[in-house]
């Protein structure tokens, strides 16, 4: 009698098969893409040698509203990587002179109590207000990015999905109207975002939702004049190579010293954090006039229920830590600029 193989094992055989396949054709100069004409014929696969003169120009002027480009991804990280993933996106396709097209973000639910969430971009930022700031000053481009919903009026157009790596052509940005990038990662990609392609140097800013700004207005018309600080342990506290100080330096009696010659006693002071342990501020309440979002139902109502949306309140605690009359963040700022810090290691929160 033939034993039957493992169908677990085959599919291992067959992935390991395919990734050994990819790095061969690789190695030797090539790429995979799928390209589908205008209308409705359907994606083909097939093999590129790239080559050519890369398409890349300054934003001299605003993109054009016929022609797109968007990336897809894979990660499900925290609104931070994915953010910075929308602004590569964005310098990309205003140096190839496309319309940006958004990605739908898929968040990690270990960043949000577990929950997984179905969510797009226009409840944390305002699509029709991006901005890019050319190096060393000056006017920047204003324009409009596109939600990810408008993909699906996208699909008659001839398209091309191209690998992580793969730095468009002249050629190539004239043939196909919709471009995508298939960065997995969604991280930077040498020779592409620091490359003219990826107008490095300028700074994409993304402007508050009106959600976002209409909950932060309420909860400071609330505040009053009002001190922020940021303090950042959960998901920080096991990195101890990064941040070897952090768990010391973030206890309530080493922060009260910290506070101690920037905030008189009394002083209004919103705490932003993801310290977990119920009362670890207790110690800090009886000096100060310690709130957090708890203290406000508008945002308390944003973990609450079957769909919390813990993304939602980041955004509205970094306008809140913008907007106070003094900041005390985590870290010690990376690059050697001054502020009132908790913590003496290194980082950016």
């Amino acid at each position: 009698m033939t034993s039957q193989p493992n169908s677990s094992a085959l599919s291992g055989f067959r992935i390991l098969v395919a990734k050994n396949v990819r790095h061969f054709l690789e190695a030797r100069g090539f790429e995979f893409v799928r390209t589908k004409p205008a209308g409705a014929a359907p994606a083909r696969a097939g093999l590129i040698r790239p080559g050519g003169q890369a398409a890349a120009r300054l934003p001299a002027a605003a993109p054009d509203p016929q022609r797109f480009f968007s990336v897809e991804l894979e990660a499900r990280p925290g609104i931070n990587h994915l953010r910075f993933a929308l602004e590569l996106l964005v310098r990309e396709a205003v140096a190839l002179g496309r319309t940006p097209v958004a990605f739908k973000p898929r968040f990690d639910p270990r960043h949000n109590l577990g929950h997984d969430l179905d969510t797009d971009w226009e409840r944390y930022i305002d699509l029709e207000q991006v901005a890019l700031h050319p190096p060393g000053g000056g006017e920047p481009l204003r324009l409009r990015l596109l939600p990810s919903t408008a993909r699906a009026s996208l699909a008659p157009l001839a398209t091309a999905w191209f690998e992580r790596r793969h730095v468009v052509s002249a050629a190539e940005n004239r043939r196909w109207d919709f471009v995508l990038r298939c960065n997995r990662t969604g991280l930077e990609v040498a020779g592409v975002h620091d490359a003219a392609s990826g107008l490095p140097g300028y700074v994409v800013k993304f402007a508050p939702s009106a959600q976002v700004l209409a909950l932060a207005q309420a909860v400071v018309d609330e505040l009053g004049d009002y001190c922020a600080m940021h303090v950042r342990r959960d998901d920080m506290l096991g990195l101890t190579e990064q941040y070897p100080h952090l768990d010391a330096d973030t206890r309530p009696e080493r922060m009260l010293a910290t506070l101690a010659p920037h905030l008189p006693p009394g002083s209004r002071l919103y705490v932003m954090t993801n310290e977990r342990q119920p009362g670890y501020f207790d110690p800090l309440r009886r000096v100060y006039d310690l709130r957090q979002f708890s203290d406000f139902a508008p945002l308390r109502a944003l973990l609450e229920g079957p769909a919390p949306d813990n993304f939602l309140l980041f955004e509205v605690e970094k306008l809140l830590f913008e907007r106070a009359a003094l900041q005390v963040h985590t870290f010690t700022h990376p690059e050697g600029g001054r502020r009132i810090a908790l913590c003496r290691d290194k980082g950016w929160a």
